[in-house]
């Protein structure tokens, strides 16, 4: 009997497990292929051939340097159809599922204008760092106020800065990394182990909430995988760059041996580990301290262990447990009182007086852990709960009057050479909890998600230095406290039409709490006595309705949605109790899509207009002339404003090896004429109507990549940005720029690769944020730009273990 049962598994065995062969578009294999969904995992060989047991699910299929590709051995039903042709592309694949979408809905169905940046895209271009995603993506701005990109603008929305004082923990434009929300924290992640990233363009707040009134920005990481793989990149470069790069993917069972695990092949425990080490000296030269004074240190580390099990009954479990610890240990002396002799030289003359180790910083120190369970059952529903935890601390030095005493005493005249050292130090905790419960069902006639979410947040600040001015001194030290709940029922309709067209209906009900406190320390300017005020707390209690509704058909799509961002308090204590509170700001927004994948050319043209009510702007003015750090922080509303505009991305195939891009962002952006209570300006100031602050007009990234052998990539892409207003309530702009950036690979084996790449080749130098203030005192307010980095050349090594 024993025997017979043998002998049917060895002959079932055969005739269920099939043999494909993966090449390329001229029929040459390619090895070291990862085929793979969570359960099952294999690479291909030296000559591109991998065996499956002929199962009807979904696979993977993916190398760097191709097009990303689903696989189903249940649709090949001939041997021609068992060779898998990559095609050398680093654009997505419409099959490809956009994890940003409320249901995961595959590109092709989206009803959003979303730019994904495929890991292809990512390596191949050289962006090894989140702020080339930045600079590279249509209509998407930042703003260098920090060592690493924190604050964006997508479509010209968005914050620019966020000093203490400045405003709690509401934005514009939400960022994640997984389940990870890091709105206003920036993407503190290097993208050496990313599947892609997704840049939702467009109010976003029927989906996620609060704080994507402009869109969001996901980064998904590779998630572990039931194949054994390590790597190793190392970089040097510009600026005594030295990056080591680590990854570690384990199938545990499979390591432990299938004899502990009797279903082993229907249970599958894998590991994925990532460690990033990043050290740089920066491109500026301090005169005074004698050294490079942006010094980066950065250990960043993530870890993430997948359980799935297929059920007898054919019903899938899934659980994935994932930490991420953020360690940049960085400085920040970005800032020059000559404006770096109008971006000539990269010199700055602070010496530190006043803050910690007498070191400039804008450090970021977090640990965020997620668990998220998944079931899903046969008749296609799905289940999904999802906790997360962020334990993020921000600090933030910096010399405020940018210069030492014998610098100040050789550059300024009698009587305005007498020193006066200005230091401020700003501390940021936030601590924030969710979880979202989530139910997926697919119909003959459509698909139905249903979800809900609750998030508590506590965030204090922490600010010592000058802070506010007064008529009898300063506030010395500034403390508040943000205890925000939130908490939100969410809804998504898809029903299927007949010829292909699909209706969309969106509803989510948001409820929104603020409690908010300070403590000021008041420091009396003749005899420095100090007085401690606690003010009383407030409370601000919102509840928001946000709606889409589209249609798609074919390769075409319209949609109508209303979006909203919380109101809040202007956190100034000398702020009249009339302009305390600025409203929430709610937006109406029309986007229509196109899409199209020709033989040769594939296109994607999104056209949108967005009405804002209540929009709100910053607005900052120097409160005391004779003190470069008391600024006056105030958040208006204007009654109204408008963004329109387009995005286009291109790309034509030459020929199977080389790739035409053009991708182009056009934005037109106008608000209303307003006025403001100002403590520094008499009569208040009028600011007519504009264009609004960091919106560039036009942002434009196109050029070619191609595979010149099967050895030699190359890459040329050129980057230009518009210029555009720095501030709302003054006319200081940008200046425009283009960019070049270089990047070719060399592979030198199957697992070795070796990589050059040169950003800004022709050292353009343009400035990244603004101030608009004096820094003496005596002289009328100037103009000063941080500047960008210029050219910065890199070689890596990559191998595979």
């Amino acid at each position: 009997m024993k025997k017979n049962l043998l002998l049917l598994t060895l002959i079932t065995s055969h005739i269920f497990t099939a043999t494909y062969k993966v090449v390329d578009e001229q029929e040459i294999p390619i090895p070291n292929v990862q085929i793979y969904n969570s359960i099952e995992g294999v690479t291909s060989d030296e000559n591109g051939l991998f065996s499956l047991n002929s199962k009807c699910v979904s696979y993977n299929i993916s190398h760097i340097g191709f097009q990303k590709v689903n696989f189903n051995p249940c649709d090949i039903s001939d041997d021609i159809s068992k060779k898998i042709v990559l095609k050398n592309l680093s654009i997505p694949n419409n099959e490809i599922k956009v994890l940003g979408d409320i249901g995961k809905s595959k590109l092709k169905d989206v009803l959003s204008n979303v730019e994904i940046f495929t890991q292809t895209n990512i390596i191949n271009s050289g962006k090894n760092s989140f702020e080339d995603i930045l600079k590279a993506s249509t209509n998407v701005n930042y703003s260098g106020v920090s060592s690493r990109p924190r604050y964006f603008q997508i479509r010209g929305i968005g914050e620019y800065e966020q000093y203490v004082s400045q405003g709690g923990p509401s934005y514009y434009v939400a960022s994640y990394i997984d389940n990870f929300n890091l709105s206003g924290l920036g993407l503190p992640i290097p993208l050496f182990d990313v599947e892609n990233i997704e840049v939702f363009k467009g109010g976003q707040s029927f989906a996620f909430g609060q704080n994507a009134l402009a869109g969001i920005i996901k980064v998904n990481l590779n998630k572990p995988k039931p194949i054994r793989e390590t790597k190793i990149i190392v970089e040097e470069g510009s600026f005594n760059k030295k990056n080591v790069h680590f990854i570690y993917n384990q199938p545990i069972l499979s390591f432990l041996g299938s004899k502990l695990y009797s279903d082993s092949k229907n249970e599958k425990i894998n590991m994925r580990l990532s460690i990033s080490k990043n050290k740089d000296d920066g491109f500026i030269y301090n005169t005074h301290t004698k050294e490079y004074s942006n010094k980066r240190d950065e250990l960043i580390s993530n870890i993430q262990w997948s359980w799935s099990k297929v059920l007898k009954s054919g019903n899938f479990l899934a659980l994935n447990i994932a930490s991420m610890h953020s360690s940049l240990d960085n400085n920040y002396d970005r800032w020059s009182y000559t404006n770096f002799d109008n971006m000539q030289t990269f010199e700055t003359h602070s010496n530190f007086n006043g803050l910690p180790n007498n070191q400039s910083k804008d450090a970021l120190f977090g640990l965020s852990n997620s668990i998220e369970a998944s079931y899903k059952n046969q008749n296609n529903l799905t289940l999904t709960t999802i906790f997360t935890n962020n334990d993020i601390e921000l600090n933030h030095y910096y010399d405020a009057d940018w210069s030492n005493e014998t610098q100040w005493i050789e550059d300024h005249p009698e009587p305005y050479n007498t020193y006066y050292s200005y230091s401020q130090i700003e501390d940021r905790k936030r601590n924030d909890n969710s979880f979202e419960f989530k139910l997926n069902k697919d119909f003959n006639f459509g698909k139905s998600t249903f979800g809900i979410f609750n998030k508590s947040l506590k965030e204090k600040d922490v600010a010592n230095g000058f802070i506010f001015w007064t008529s009898g001194g300063w506030v010395s030290e500034f403390t508040s406290t943000y205890n925000i709940d939130y908490s939100s029922l969410y809804y998504q309709y898809i029903h299927y039409l007949k010829n292909n067209i699909r209706l969309i209906l969106n509803h989510r009900i948001d409820n929104y709490e603020n409690n908010y406190k300070n403590k000021v320390v008041t420091t009396n300017s003749s005899d420095y006595s100090v007085n401690t005020i606690d003010q009383p707390g407030e409370i601000f209690n919102e509840k928001f309705s946000s709606s889409r509704a589209g249609i798609r058909f074919n390769n075409f799509f319209i949609s109508i949605s209303s979006n909203h961002k919380p109101g809040g308090f202007n956190q100034n204590p000398y702020v009249e109790n009339d302009y305390r509170k600025y409203l929430a700001e709610e937006t109406t927004s029309l986007d229509i899509g196109y899409k199209e994948n020709f033989e040769r050319l594939s296109i994607n043209l999104n056209i949108f207009h967005m009405y804002r009510k209540n929009m709100q702007i910053d607005i900052a003015d120097q409160a005391d002339a004779a003190n470069p750090v008391t600024f006056y922080f105030y958040t208006a509303n204007v009654k109204r404003g408008t963004n329109s505009g387009l995005d286009l991305l291109l790309n034509y195939r030459l020929n199977s090896k080389t790739n035409l891009f053009f991708n182009c962002g056009l934005l037109r952006s106008t608000k209303d004429r307003f006025t403001y209570p100002s403590p520094v300006l008499n009569p208040d100031p009028v600011i007519e109507k504009r264009d609004q602050a960091r919106a560039p007009k036009h942002t434009i990234t196109t050029g070619l990549e191609s595979q010149i052998t099967s050895k030699i990539f190359t890459r040329l892409e050129i980057i230009a940005k518009d210029k555009y207003y720095y501030f709302n309530n003054t006319n200081q702009m940008s200046k425009s720029y283009t960019i070049l950036n270089f990047t070719s690979k060399y592979k030198i084996s199957n697992n070795i690769d070796f990589g050059l790449s040169i950003k800004n080749a022709t050292d353009e130098h343009y400035g990244i944020h603004g101030f608009y203030f004096s820094v003496s005192g005596y002289e009328p307010r100037k103009f000063h730009e941080s500047p960008a980095n210029p050219r910065d050349i890199s070689v890596s090594l990559s191998l595979k273990l």
